[in-house]
């Protein structure tokens, strides 16, 4: 077992996105914390330009605000080795 390590995760969603709900659901069900954002029309011009055309829109940051890792759509492999490490099972 490795240290936990103090993470963010800032969830971007859309209205009635049913898979934004579903991150955001798995990440607090697993204590993560969560920093609540809609995606506005820039942000989702900026998002096409690196290829994410799919809700939520996913940020980890560590304790000092370093980006570490984002992503697009529900994906509960990033989820769950996130909330690992935030809970020091892996790094």
């Amino acid at each position: 077992m490795t240290e936990p390590q103090p993470l963010t995760f800032t969830v971007f969603s859309t209205p009635h996105c049913q898979k934004c709900r579903a991150t955001k659901q798995r990440l607090l069900r697993n204590n993560a914390p969560i920093i609540e954002e809609t995606i506005t029309p820039e942000l989702a011009d900026e998002l096409r330009a690196k290829g994410i055309t799919v809700a939520p829109y996913v940020q980890v940051h560590d304790a000092s605000g370093d980006l570490l890792d984002e992503w697009g759509d529900l994906r509960l492999e990033k989820i769950a080795y996130w909330v690992g490490v935030l809970n020091g099972r892996s790094a």
